[in-house]
């Protein structure tokens, strides 16, 4: 063998030597791992929902691509799905990756089931409450100052985000024709009732 050749050959040598050392260290070196996702925290803003990824130690993310619009109101969520109230239109829209407000997936029409009467065309806000399944959505209609009736009306929602109308109740109008809305009403820890507050007018005179 030529002694360039044997040369070459220990200089090959020598170059693995000093690189294996360095490739085994870098083994070892872990990357820090993000503190985990313990809620989503969904806020209503003038331009639609912003969208905050909150860890155990109360720190709050925004998600990307808020704020993430929806038509009317947002008025809550069941972990899979968020729902809002237009005029007279119920969305649902689905809940992706992150907590991020994905594509609408359902709407329903308050004014083409029974209540309808008890509006004249508007849904008045934070008037929607689910009940602890996530699975039932009660709306109520009242028009306002003159309504002749008051009605809250009955919606469930389906693995897969849909709006399927089930009933309504409404209330009496008093005497002088003029029908008075509830507060937001509680539902028990069993979702067999609702508890609210029916407001009294004052009688003048």
């Amino acid at each position: 063998m030529k002694l360039e050749d044997r040369a070459i050959r220990l200089g090959l040598t020598l170059c693995l030597s000093l690189t294996l050392p360095a490739l085994t260290q870098t083994s070892n070196i872990t990357e820090a791992t993000a503190p985990a996702i313990t809620a989503n925290v969904y806020v209503q803003v003038a331009k639609g929902v912003n969208v905050y990824n909150a860890t155990a130690a109360g720190k709050l993310t925004l998600v990307k691509g808020s704020p993430f619009a929806v038509a009317g109101q947002m008025e809550g969520h069941n972990g899979k799905y968020l729902i809002s109230v237009g005029t007279t239109i119920i969305h649902s829209y689905a809940i992706i990756a992150k907590g991020a407000i994905g594509k609408q997936v359902s709407t329903a029409n308050t004014q083409s089931f029974g209540g309808s009467e008890c509006t004249t065309g508007e849904v008045g806000p934070n008037f929607a409450v689910f009940d602890h399944t996530g699975k039932y959505l009660y709306i109520q209609l009242y028009t306002g100052w003159g309504a002749s009736c008051s009605a809250w009306q009955t919606y469930q929602i389906s693995s897969s985000g849909q709006l399927a109308f089930l009933g309504d109740i409404q209330y009496e109008t008093y005497g002088d024709n003029y029908a008075m809305a509830t507060s937001l009403p509680t539902i028990s820890g069993s979702n067999n009732f609702a508890y609210g507050i029916l407001a009294v007018r004052g009688v003048s005179g």
